[in-house]
């Protein structure tokens, strides 16, 4: 899988595109491969370009994007920079940010409750 990942993305950068859109770019990627692509995605937005990509992975949103936004069920729940959701909902990181926006946190404390008493 990470190599046909990889070829994708070679593909989609290879003309050089003023916009730039992603699904899930860093699954099925290594940790290096991963890491150059951040350097990657943060260098195309510093000239100029569009960069939109999806992720699960909130980490990967935090670390490389300007702007984020949440969906649920189809519906935006949250949008602003990752400093900015954080501040807004009070929340250390963007999964904090995500849990709570969605509504997520209560139902995720009250599964942990019932499956493990704490």
């Amino acid at each position: 899988m990470g190599n046909k990942r990889k070829l994708s993305l070679v593909l989609a950068l290879l003309h050089e595109p003023a916009v730039l859109i992603l699904d899930e770019p860093f699954n099925g990627l290594d940790p290096e491969s991963g890491r150059i692509l951040k350097e990657l995605l943060r260098k195309l937005a510093s000239e100029g370009r569009t960069v939109v990509f999806s992720t699960h992975i909130l980490e990967i949103a935090e670390a490389v994007a300007d702007n984020v936004v949440i969906l649920s069920r189809g519906r935006v729940v949250g949008a602003g920079s990752p400093k900015e959701l954080k501040e807004r909902l009070s929340a250390p990181d963007l999964e904090s940010v995500f849990l709570r926006a969605t509504g997520l946190s209560d139902e995720v404390k009250e599964m942990i409750r019932l499956l493990w008493g704490y």
